[in-house]
């Protein structure tokens, strides 16, 4: 069943009467070629989804009604935030589009002492929309019950004070040991309802910013034995606590 985000949460009012989309509004409805009897799916982005009848179609319009509501089953029962180093050129865009068919919740980009981004002020706006644009279309392909957010990029010590209130602070670094094996804190994911996850970006993280992090409650954890691209780091972490968390 197809699968689309409401701009914004409808009222139990709205949702009992029969909804009109207009081609100008929602193209990619009429891209389908609905036909009266099918149904689709819209999102309201907060975890409720709406099982939706198409009763009538006509050239600039589509009518539907909704005929369940319900909460989404795809969500995770904990919310997984992605610090992000700043990649070089695309990546980011690739890290995105994964992670929020992976589950994250959030994600954030971060600038860090080894990030080779310049950010230009004048293409940051049209920078966000795109980004923003990516993680709708990615939940909307794995049918995600929340939209995630994509964060402005931040600072090193503004993103670390995002997670404060995190139950479980991950960050991968290349040069931990075995004490930091993942499988050392699978009892502790368990009962967690929020979980950071750090990564560095092409260069890897100093060693101040490891230092910075374990004081404010990151725990290090390595990846395995190879060193890992950062746009592979972050997405293998998130496969790993994903699975984990789906059956538990």
């Amino acid at each position: 069943m197809h699968h689309f985000f409401l701009p914004a949460p409808l009222s139990e009012e709205a949702l009992s009467a029969p909804l009109t989309f207009s081609r100008k509004d929602w193209q990619h409805l009429f891209v389908l070629r609905l036909r009266e009897g099918e149904e689709f799916v819209l999102a309201d982005g907060r975890g409720r989804e709406h099982i939706c009848r198409v009763t009538a179609v006509q050239k600039n319009s589509l009518t539907a009604s909704v005929v369940e509501s319900r909460d989404s089953a795809r969500e995770l029962d904990c919310q997984l935030i992605l610090l992000q180093g700043l990649p070089k050129r695309d990546k980011l865009e690739l890290i995105i589009q994964k992670a929020v068919e992976l589950g994250a919740s959030s994600i954030v980009p971060v600038m860090m002492a080894r990030s080779n981004v310049r950010l230009d002020d004048k293409k940051a706006d049209r920078k966000a929309e795109r980004l923003a644009e990516i993680a709708k279309s990615a939940a909307e392909q794995s049918k995600r019950g929340i939209l995630p957010e994509v964060a402005s990029p931040k600072r090193f010590a503004d993103a670390i004070a995002l997670a404060k209130d995190a139950d479980i602070k991950l960050i991968c670094y290349e040069d931990e040991t075995a004490a930091g094996r993942l499988q050392a804190l699978l009892p502790q994911l368990d009962s967690a309802k929020k979980i950071a996850l750090l990564v560095g970006p092409e260069g890897g993280i100093s060693e101040e910013e490891w230092q910075a992090a374990t004081c404010a409650g990151f725990q290090s954890v390595s990846l395995g034995r190879r060193i890992l691209r950062t746009e592979t780091a972050g997405l293998c972490l998130l496969s790993f606590l994903m699975l984990h968390l789906e059956h538990a």
